[in-house]
């Protein structure tokens, strides 16, 4: 879950309250993992098959919500991981105040691929308040 105040309002008119930026990220956890961060563990993975995992984004704001994503860590998620099955650099989402939306989080590890071992990578979220 995330709580953001903007760091530079000036140019916000909007009413009181408006600027808070707030959303959370849900995935299929366990239920001894409620309340964790939303990781996945993508175990034995074969190339060539698709992997798949979903979350859902619930924007907590007044306001609508314009998400995009980052991604740090290995070469194998910078390169190959997808989002709403398209590459996640071109991941592009505005979501209304109050609703929620699912986001398929996919991998697939082409046969060209020469890494061996564990990998890690980190999934980021940035928001803003969406234009009017």
């Amino acid at each position: 879950s995330v709580s953001l105040e903007p760091q530079n309002n000036q140019n916000n008119n909007a009413g009181a309250g408006s600027s808070v930026i707030s959303f959370s990220i849900k995935s299929a956890l366990s239920e001894s993992d409620a309340g964790a961060s939303p990781s996945f563990n993508f175990t034995n993975i074969k190339k060539d098959t698709p992997l798949k995992k979903k979350i859902t984004i619930e924007n907590k704001s007044a306001g609508s919500l314009y998400l995009e994503s980052n991604i740090s860590g290995d070469t194998l998620f910078i390169d190959y991981l997808t989002l709403d099955q398209r590459p996640w650099r071109e991941f592009q989402k505005t979501i209304a105040s109050a609703k929620e939306t699912e986001t398929e989080i996919g991998l697939i590890v082409p046969q060209s691929y020469a890494g061996s071992g564990l990998k890690t990578g980190v999934l980021t979220f940035w928001g803003i308040i969406a234009s009017q």
